[in-house]
């Protein structure tokens, strides 16, 4: 489609908006002539642009129950996979965190999501520990995977902030290093980094982000809503019950 066609149809669609400040009323003669063979020419070219205009789009009722019923079929992938670190209520509203294994503000919003389970009393957290992007390295997310499995939740946490400390969390040297120097069994950890148990369990995370279409990180499940990107933590309380 050529550039004035575009323009007049984006006008087009402005002056159809309630708070539009377009007016084809305060055209000329000659530019109210031009307008109309831009619209005329454009749905000669695209008569399609007149059925979207007039379908009726997904109402927020409709939105939010497709959203609940692919929670539901999500469910157990989202809140009961073994591999992910939880605190809080075991039979609590789930507050699903897809957080990068390390960031600027990850130490400062996971103990936040802490904070929030425990004033709220009736919540559960799940932490799905995920590399920052796709183009950043998977270990940090494995290192974590794996030190859960073997060390438990203390140690979790403690390489939670540790690796927010360090210049990079995906080098695989520098999470060696800190395996030992926190007294962990280095030699284990990086055999179960590398095993394909916990290549499995990352694995199992991307395909959910894929489903729930999380593309940034962090993103939450807060009971039934979908977060996709970095909010305020304290924000996501309004979400609880």
């Amino acid at each position: 489609m050529c550039a004035t066609r575009s323009n007049a149809a984006l006008a087009l669609l402005l002056a159809a908006t309630p708070a539009a400040a377009f007016d084809p009323g305060d055209m000329t003669a000659a530019e109210r002539a031009a307008f109309g063979a831009e619209v005329r020419a454009l749905l000669l070219e695209e008569p399609e642009i007149v059925g979207r205009a007039l379908a009726p789009g997904p109402s927020y009722a409709e939105e939010a129950a497709r959203d609940s019923a692919m929670l539901d079929g999500l469910a157990g992938a989202l809140y009961d996979d073994p591999a992910d670190y939880t605190a809080g209520a075991e039979e609590g509203t789930p507050l699903v965190a897809f957080l990068p294994a390390a960031c600027d503000t990850c130490a400062e919003t996971l103990a936040q999501l802490h904070a929030i389970v425990e004033d709220n009393g009736a919540t559960r957290l799940i932490v799905k520990d995920f590399p920052a992007s796709a183009q950043s390295s998977p270990a940090g997310a494995a290192f974590l995977t794996a030190l859960l499995e073997d060390m438990g939740p203390k140690a979790w946490t403690q390489a939670r902030q540790a690796l927010s400390e360090l210049p990079d969390p995906g080098d695989r040297v520098a999470l060696r290093r800190l395996a030992e120097a926190m007294g962990w069994p280095a030699d284990q950890l990086m055999a179960r980094m590398a095993g394909g148990a916990t290549e499995a369990v990352l694995e199992r995370r991307r395909g959910l982000a894929r489903e729930l279409g999380f593309d940034v990180f962090p993103s939450y499940v807060v009971g039934g809503t979908m977060i996709r990107g970095d909010v305020p933590p304290a924000l996501l309380a309004r979400y609880l019950p």
